[in-house]
């Protein structure tokens, strides 16, 4: 089985031939996309992810509104070069992959980052969840001052290269802001979310939500654990939400030391403008974490 890919949403690359290892069967089933593997006939002959995204609603879409569907996403992430986000490949239009629109982009064998801390023969120390610590956050330091909003940052959504680098990824509910067309299509995963995204009336992801999601991450990073006491359901009362926030007394210190948790409390407060930025959160980095600042 074959497909094309394209660079961005113009140009086509030809002869750039993938061959999809199981068609049928997904490696890894997302919140909106089932991932394949496959492999294309680039000069390194790498091993690639096909990301299937799926329509929940109407008719299966032809090639035209496939394409229209995937570059929203593809768009987005076709701007963002940088060493902690997943590089992106292109947009597939062949129907023998799937009906659905298809995204490409390099597979990594360690999957995303929650499955890597918890890798038996993989043993972690201090210093290696400060380097994952310090990727994730330049990535999405990136990605902010490119007047990007990720809107859904997890474990899931932070893959692992070869050499153990982070890289952001999963760009299909992100928003370019100040751009007319670039909406976010949610609001995360309920978990991960900042207080202000259960409010019963319409709202949106930004910047300082995002903020909140990573220090949430970090916890996850520092800990090989899901952070305690999170909220499992969308609608939530604003005393629910100040119960669920994270106390220090509940997660060990030399886990999580007093330099780290300094970080962390003031990016996941209740008021977003008083969150860190993440160009702050860069220049605040323990002194383990910071020296793998890019």
């Amino acid at each position: 089985m074959t497909i094309h890919l394209f660079r961005g949403s113009k140009n086509r690359v030809h002869g750039l031939i993938t061959h999809a290892t199981h068609p049928w069967w997904p490696s890894f089933r997302g919140g909106n996309s089932d991932i394949y593997p496959g492999r294309a006939s680039l000069p390194d002959g790498r091993k690639v992810a096909i990301k299937a995204i799926r329509i929940l609603h109407g008719p299966p879409p032809g090639k035209d509104s496939k394409l229209l569907k995937a570059s929203p996403a593809a768009e987005i992430w076709s701007k963002l070069r940088h060493p902690n986000v997943l590089p992106f490949l292109g947009v597939c239009d062949d129907e023998r992959v799937a009906l659905n629109p298809v995204l490409i982009s390099p597979f990594y064998k360690f999957g995303h980052i929650g499955n890597y801390l918890t890798i038996s023969y993989i043993k972690l120390e201090l210093a290696d969840r400060d380097r994952l610590v310090s990727g994730v956050a330049s990535g999405l330091e990136f990605i902010h001052a490119n007047e990007i909003v990720h809107g859904d940052l997890k474990v899931q959504n932070v893959l692992i290269d070869k050499r153990g680098v982070p890289c952001i990824c999963d760009f299909g509910i992100s928003k370019i802001l100040n751009c007319h067309g670039y909406t976010s299509l949610g609001v995360g995963t309920v978990p991960y979310m900042a207080p202000e995204l259960f409010a019963a009336e319409s709202v949106s992801t930004t910047k300082e939500s995002d903020v909140f999601s990573w220090a949430l991450l970090v916890l996850e990073i520092l800990t090989s654990d899901r952070p305690k006491r999170r909220p499992t359901r969308p609608f939530l009362t604003s005393q629910d939400v100040h119960a669920l926030r994270p106390k220090r007394s509940e997660y060990d210190v030399q886990k999580v030391t007093d330099d780290y948790w300094a970080i962390l409390d003031r990016c996941w407060a209740f008021v977003p403008s008083q969150r860190l930025s993440m160009g702050d959160v860069l220049g605040s980095l323990p002194d383990g974490a910071a020296k793998f600042t890019i």
